[in-house]
């Protein structure tokens, strides 16, 4: 935990490949406050990436998630500069992963993505700043919306639900006031 916090000159990180096959877990707040860093690769071997991990980070503009992440801590990216993310189909858990991401604008999940994680962009504190993500892109692959997975999306217009979907968890688009339209497919088998 916090191992490069407030690294301040801290520009460049690179995950060297042990050819080992082992798994990595990133802790709470390993770059955040990191202001210099401007982009980051995640390789597959991390499996877990901890909460407020950029915190602060605001120069931070690109990160790029590869296959193999499979959690991913409440608010991640708060106070970064990203305004696109890429969610790798791995993934299974990120429980507020998004909050805090007040300059993320699109969210895309890769091809072969089963689920979207319950709570990826809700707000727990009504104090806490909802989420500006005006984009979402779900691939085919997609079969179930978790619980409030886009709670709070308030300038999400419309979404195109795939074809493959065939459940939607509770408040999975609670209180996304700028949504105007959504058509639900025909295989969709469940709504609470």
């Amino acid at each position: 935990n916090n191992a490069f916090e407030s690294c301040d000159a801290l520009a460049d990180v690179t995950f060297e490949e042990s050819g080992t096959g082992e798994e990595l877990m990133l802790g709470y707040s390993a770059f955040a406050g990191c202001v210099n860093l401007t982009e980051i690769t995640i390789p597959a071997k991390v499996t877990e990436i901890g909460r407020y991990m950029f915190d602060g980070a605001a120069s931070l503009k690109s990160i790029t998630l590869e296959n193999g992440v499979e959690t991913i801590g409440r608010e991640f990216l708060k106070d970064t500069a990203v305004t696109e993310l890429v969610l790798p189909r791995s993934l299974t858990s990120a429980d507020n992963a998004l909050g805090g991401a007040q300059n993320l604008a699109k969210v895309t999940f890769a091809e072969g993505t089963k689920s979207v994680p319950a709570n990826l962009l809700r707000r727990y504190y009504t104090s806490d700043p909802g989420s500006n993500v005006s984009e979402v892109i779900l691939p085919e692959s997609v079969t179930e919306i978790g619980n409030s997975a886009f709670y709070n999306c308030d300038l999400l217009t419309g979404i195109e639900l795939p074809e493959s979907l065939e459940t939607m968890g509770n408040y999975a688009f609670y209180d996304c006031d700028g949504l105007t339209g959504i058509t639900i497919p025909e295989i969709v088998l469940r709504i609470d």
